[in-house]
């Protein structure tokens, strides 16, 4: 999801008026300075992406009931490596800047709340679902 979001970062101009956020599964572990050594990791833009932690059950009704994202805790016997802590879902959303979740349209006319990252058309739908955002500014 990461490596994703630091494509768009380096696709999008710089001086375009978009804000990455990037919000913990994990916000036992993952200090602000973890976050921040994360960010570093990855490039992170730090006026244009920012990397989210704080009290995990806010954390946990953010992703569930604001952006119906599944995050689900891995036993032990389930871990496939040290880091192998989640499973969850691969969506990025498009939060407009008055903090609305601005749906959009594929090339078939079908609306949708979310990119699925999973899929290989998901960052040029991106970009251009951005690009028809700022064009209404």
């Amino acid at each position: 999801m990461t490596r994703h979001m630091a494509e768009l970062q380096s696709a999008l101009p710089a001086g375009q008026p978009v804000r990455f956020v990037t919000f913990t599964s994990d916000p036992e572990f993952d200090t602000p300075a973890m976050m921040k050594r994360y960010a570093t990791q990855y490039g992170a833009n730090s006026y244009r992406w920012w990397f989210l932690t704080g009290d995990k059950q806010e954390i946990r009704r953010l992703e569930a009931q604001d952006f119906k994202f599944v995050v689900v805790e891995k036993k032990p016997e389930e871990k496939e490596a040290l880091d192998d802590l989640f499973i969850h879902s691969t969506f990025f959303m498009l939060v407009d800047g008055d903090g609305k979740l601005r749906r959009w349209t594929d090339r078939e006319g079908h609306v949708h709340a979310y990119f699925d990252m999973d899929e290989p058309e998901a960052k040029e739908q991106i970009i251009s679902a951005i690009s028809q955002l700022l064009s209404k500014k």
